[in-house]
């Protein structure tokens, strides 16, 4: 069945109230799909099928009401409408409620709520509920603290490849915070979340290669991901990179690239990258 005939299928049972088919409705508005696309057409579909109770349509109502497609920005609308969804034991909706209450949008904050439902849709299997609830026992916001916990739900999410999750792990070894002071290990981590493009993952595992500390020291290597870093814009990244390039770490001496680095740093508020153009003028 091509596009056009499931829209009027749709047309047909959402006529008769179906709810799956008018959320289908909203969806093909939504992306063009066998109509032309249409966010206010896609917002009242997705409302009608929400308002007799379909999961999928409240979660997307609360979306639209979040960011305003379709309709008018409404926090609390949002909110109205994430509950129900999580109440209903919708993952994705539970973790909005989440970040709702740990932001106070649309609802009072509430650390305490905000970590009680990233639980539930952590223990649902969502990885950034698992990342968001490993932060809240790692430093002790709206839970007690609880670093063991924290990592438990650290690899949760690694396991699902949540690059955060990776770093943050990398960083609990290496400065033993719930486990074991392992460096090594450190660097498996940071190496994983670096290869997801974590910026941070990418500038320690160019220290640690620098260094040797967790891994066979490799400046060529270690210069390679101060470059990747600092591409995304990282100061300290840039600064190590520079340092590299004015002292032939890993590559030739390039006093011109250098500096280069150390003005890109400067721009981006490396306090080093300052001390070090102000030393040089003097």
């Amino acid at each position: 069945m091509d596009a056009a005939k499931a829209v009027a299928c749709f047309f047909k049972a959402g006529e008769l109230g179906e709810k799956n088919a008018l959320f289908n409705l909203g969806v093909c508005y939504s992306q063009g799909i066998g109509v032309e696309e249409d966010l206010v057409k896609a917002f009242e579909n997705f409302k009608k099928s929400a308002d007799l109770k379909d999961m999928k349509a409240e979660l997307q109502v609360g979306i639209c009401y979040m960011v305003g497609k379709g309709t008018e920005v409404d926090e609390e609308q949002a909110v109205a409408y994430f509950r129900r969804a999580a109440e209903q034991g919708d993952a994705t909706a539970q973790y909005n409620m989440g970040v709702c209450n740990g932001k106070g949008r649309g609802v009072k904050k509430s650390l305490e709520e905000a970590a009680r439902w990233y639980r539930k849709a952590a223990e649902q299997g969502d990885s950034m509920a698992q990342f968001r609830l490993a932060l809240c026992l790692a430093t002790g916001k709206g839970v007690a603290k609880d670093f063991p916990e924290a990592i438990r739900w650290y690899e949760k999410a690694a396991e699902q490849e949540h690059g955060g999750a990776l770093f943050n792990l990398g960083v609990c070894y290496a400065q033993g915070d719930g486990v074991e002071q392992d460096h090594t290990k450190a660097v498996s981590y940071y190496r994983k979340a670096a290869d997801l493009g974590v910026v941070h993952a990418q500038h320690n595992l160019g220290l640690c290669l620098l260094t040797g500390q967790g891994a066979e020291p490799s400046p060529e290597e270690a210069l390679l991901w101060y470059l990747k870093a600092a591409k995304q814009g990282d100061a300290k990244a840039q600064f190590a990179a520079g340092v590299c390039y004015e002292s032939g770490q890993g590559v030739d001496k390039d006093v011109d690239m250098a500096m280069s680095l150390y003005e890109q740093a400067v721009k981006a508020g490396n306090a080093k990258a300052m001390r070090l153009r102000i030393q040089k003028r003097e």
